[in-house]
């Protein structure tokens, strides 16, 4: 279901997006039902599901009522439809594991004949944002406990969970992203939340046909997608692509042109951009010296750069409004300003006309007159 209200600009954008998601799961017969509600009227509905903005996709079933926090892609909402129907955790077998990587660029698999208390219960928090399988045969290469399982079947990548090192919810945390993901307004701040360090290509999209704004663009985004899986300390890191600019200006706090490599603390907001030329060693070389803790890094995310932050925002914001609609722009900030100026003007100004006007009304005194004296017979 999809609570909108008829005055949401963006529900009205997206609208072709969710025809597209109910035609999809229509013909592949998912069995998943897509319709809207306007909340306006009837907000006792909105009341009853807790929509607290618009437009909000929720998953409604007897069992459960899931909200879908993602991307507002047809790919995406089609995913999070088929990961709710059915199952939490889903079964799988040995053959599986490369299918399933044609189909998730990343999922969790559980082995063992049954799948442990702990980690049923961190799932909990997980399910409605990956994929999560249980095989009971333990295959080949694998052993007992829960998997991460990312990359392409000709490149996979298994990440074993370490009981003693950490709990299971922070490393699904961290382990929940592809090796090479696309940094969107969706998904930055989960991103950040996941605690590791983001490696980002700073790239320009052309989104209407699905293209980089020219072959400098492309190389450095393919050459950090074969770093991400090369690289001796990936683990560390989040590798990803992102076109959004004004995402990563706010965090830089200020204009980054692209392309660029960048480099950004989830824990602190700490960046580092590389000037070099981006080469796979100065790339390296760049991490490297993060790792070892000789990479000069500015910014952050105390009081002083939160003030400067939301500063940079406003002025980005009315200078994108301005670049949209200059006429609109110059009504919404001249009409206020106006106003502001008449109440000034009004309350500090009438004072002083006022006491003008009484000085100017009273009789001026002539000094040089003789001062008449009454006559007394």
């Amino acid at each position: 279901m999809k609570a909108y209200a008829p005055w949401c600009h963006h529900c009205k954008q997206l609208e072709p997006t969710y025809m597209q998601v109910a035609q999809a799961l229509h013909s592949e017969d998912v069995g998943v039902h897509v319709g809207r509600i306007d909340c306006t009227r009837f907000a006792s509905v909105a009341t009853h599901f807790s929509v607290r903005g618009f437009p909000t996709l929720l998953f409604i079933s007897q069992e459960r009522v899931v909200e879908y926090h993602g991307d507002r892609t047809k790919e995406e909402i089609i995913d999070f439809a088929k990961r709710m129907k059915g199952p939490k955790v889903k079964p799988a077998t040995c053959e599986d594991l490369d299918k399933l990587l044609e189909l998730h660029k990343v999922y969790f698999i559980s082995f063992g004949e049954t799948i442990p208390g702990p980690t049923l219960d961190a799932l909990e928090d997980f399910y409605a944002l990956n994929w999560f399988y249980h095989s009971s045969t333990i295959c080949p290469g694998f052993s007992e406990g829960l998997y991460a399982i990312k990359g392409t079947p000709n490149r996979r990548i298994e990440i074993l969970h370490d009981p003693s090192a950490t709990e299971i919810a922070p490393w699904i945390k961290q382990q929940r992203f592809p090796l090479f993901v696309k940094v969107t307004y969706g998904n930055f701040n989960m991103l950040l939340n996941s605690g590791k360090t983001l490696a980002i290509a700073l790239v320009q999209e052309y989104s209407s046909v699905g293209k980089l704004a020219n072959e400098s663009h492309d190389e450095l985004k393919d050459l950090l997608e074969d770093l991400s899986g090369s690289y001796k300390d990936k683990e560390l890191f989040s590798f990803g692509w992102c076109s959004q600019l004004e995402m990563i200006n706010s965090i830089a706090i200020q204009t980054i042109e692209p392309p660029k490599f960048v480099i950004v603390d989830s824990r602190s907001l700490q960046y580092f951009v590389l000037e070099e030329e981006t080469t796979r060693e100065n790339l390296v070389k760049a991490l490297d010296d993060l790792v070892l803790g000789n990479l000069y890094m500015i910014g952050g995310d105390s009081y002083y750069h939160k003030a400067l932050r939301s500063i940079y925002d406003g002025f980005t914001s009315l200078t994108s409004m301005y670049k949209g609609n200059p006429i609109l722009t110059l009504l919404l900030l001249g009409l206020p300003m106006s106003f502001l100026s008449i109440i000034v003007y009004t309350s500090c100004c009438t004072d002083i006309l006022d006491a003008r006007e009484e000085d100017e009304e009273e009789e001026p005194i002539d000094l040089d007159q003789e001062p008449q004296h009454a006559k007394t017979e």
